[in-house]
């Protein structure tokens, strides 16, 4: 149902607003062809400072930044499904013997799922293959209530100074999972790395190594 509600919602807003003609070629392309566009503008992506931080894209190309935006704010599933296969082949990249550990989404603020009605990070990895899918948990991790604010709207030293309270552990996190098993935490985009560094110390305070997390992002 919300699913319905979302594509029609995306129908009027289309009429209201007619999308960038870049959006609408990058619809039309095959996921070949899709992949073939973002090769062309990632040659030049710069790397996280963090190692175990692993961007696939520049966010600072104004073509990538349309695309995450498009997906951010107007829900546009044609865009995530095509970028949940680059994010497929990031983590078969990772793990070439297979990845059989969870993938955690970065969960959103509460004002903006008030706002929007969705989670962009789950809607992209919801396109996953299903052997990733099922390894999809949005329910490890949720945002503390005190972490209101938006560290993307923050200057540098804010955001290093800022995350250190972000996230905390959900209430139906099933603590039996085995902590041998690797961590993929998702966000579409990476600045200073603040908000992925907080989500690791949560995790590593229930006792998961740090050399077991990994982040991955669409951009940075």
């Amino acid at each position: 149902m919300f699913k319905e509600l979302c594509k029609i919602g995306n129908i009027i807003l289309s009429f209201l607003f007619p999308k960038e003609p870049l959006i609408e070629h990058l619809e039309n392309l095959s996921p070949a062809e899709f992949k073939r566009f973002l090769e062309t503008v990632a040659t030049h992506t710069t790397s996280p400072t963090e190692p175990w931080i692993h961007a696939l894209l520049p966010y600072k190309n104004q073509s990538i930044e349309q695309i995450i935006h498009e997906i951010k704010y107007y829900h546009n599933e044609n865009l995530a499904e095509k970028l949940a296969i680059e994010i497929s082949a990031e983590v078969a990249r990772k793990f070439p013997e297979g990845f059989f550990g969870t993938i955690i989404p970065l969960p959103p603020r509460k004002k903006r799922l008030i706002e929007y009605g969705f989670d962009q990070n789950a809607l992209v990895l919801s396109y996953l293959p299903k052997q990733l899918i099922c390894r999809v948990n949005t329910r490890t991790l949720t945002r503390n209530d005190t972490a209101e604010f938006s560290l993307t709207k923050m200057k540098r030293a804010e955001r290093l100074a800022s995350a250190t309270q972000i996230y905390k552990l959900h209430p139906d996190y099933n603590p039996e999972r085995s902590l041998d098993q690797p961590i993929i935490v998702y966000d579409d985009v990476t600045t200073t790395g603040a908000s992925l560094q907080d989500a690791r110390r949560c995790l590593m305070g229930i006792g998961i190594p740090k050399d077991k997390i990994i982040a991955i992002t669409l951009a940075h």
